[in-house]
């Protein structure tokens, strides 16, 4: 796995929330809300292991009682530090997800979405990338103020430009929102691959 990929995989969001008092699926879930995360990671590649720092903004839009739209832009940064050379990746998502009931508080869930990143290296030509990323997980209210959710999210890249790009990877990320009122939500939520980790905090806005 490549640095770039480990990048892509480390800044997909995932669509948990807790339940606001907006428009909610049969177990209760909300699908209707904006959101703001920064957090760290720790990435590997065959020359070594590097910090990444992430920015992610997002929201989830309901279209019906079991469709709803996804969008997400994402950047991460590293520093190479024995070479000198930055790098930053900016990475955009725009989907569609479906979501059914699975028990009283359950929910599960996948959505499938169009990706689009541009990478950018010292010294070097930007390089922009497309492809899709699969999600499929789970939901579900831990309490009435906590929720908890868990996902497997694949995705597969292309290069415009150069095949050495093309990649299809998998990775897992688990995460909790607390309720702090009935419109707004804190989250903390943790991705893993073969070659990551990294932990995002961010807020929640629900509509």
């Amino acid at each position: 796995m490549t640095i770039l990929t480990v990048a892509l995989l480390s800044l997909s969001p995932s669509p948990h929330c807790p339940e606001p008092i907006t428009r909610q699926s049969d177990s209760g879930l909300s699908y209707s809300y904006l959101e703001m995360g920064f957090g760290s990671g720790d990435i590997k590649d065959d020359s070594g292991s590097y910090d990444m720092d992430q920015t992610h903004f997002g929201g989830s839009f309901e279209l019906n009682e079991n469709i709803f739209w996804i969008a997400s832009f994402g950047r991460g940064s590293t520093d190479f530090g024995f070479s000198g050379i930055s790098f930053d990746i900016d990475t955009t998502e725009f989907g569609i997800g479906f979501h059914s009931r699975a028990s009283a508080g359950m929910d599960i869930y996948g959505t499938l979405a169009l990706v689009d990143a541009e990478v950018s290296a010292t010294g070097y030509y930007p390089e922009s990338l497309s492809g899709h990323a699969i999600r499929i997980g789970m939901r579900s209210m831990a309490s009435d103020q906590l929720e908890i959710d868990a996902a497997m999210n694949m995705l597969k890249i292309e290069s415009d430009s150069d095949p050495s790009f093309d990649r299809s990877d998998t990775s897992f990320s688990f995460g909790a929102v607390l309720k702090t009122t009935d419109t707004v939500g804190i989250g903390l939520s943790y991705s893993t691959g073969d070659d990551f980790s990294g932990v995002l905090l961010g807020v929640r806005v629900y509509l």
